[in-house]
């Protein structure tokens, strides 16, 4: 999005600054969009990470249990 877009809108018709805004409203509404899954593609990588590090340290502690067994 052009960060001047506010400004160039001052010498449009109404039409014109109509389309502009809502342009803009739909390349934010697109953004949203965006943002919301990527921020749900990083909680799931985080609950993966999570998961993972658990299963090493269960794996770990099970491993020195079983360590000492003949």
């Amino acid at each position: 999005m052009d960060q001047n877009q506010g400004i160039q809108t001052m010498n449009l018709p109404q039409a014109s600054i109509i389309d502009t805004i809502a342009d803009q409203r739909d390349e934010l509404r697109d953004e949203n969009i965006r943002l919301k899954d990527r921020i749900r593609r990083l909680e799931e990588a985080g609950d993966d990470m999570y998961n993972l590090l658990n299963n090493c340290d269960e794996a770990y502690r099970w491993y020195k249990v079983n360590e000492s067994k003949p």
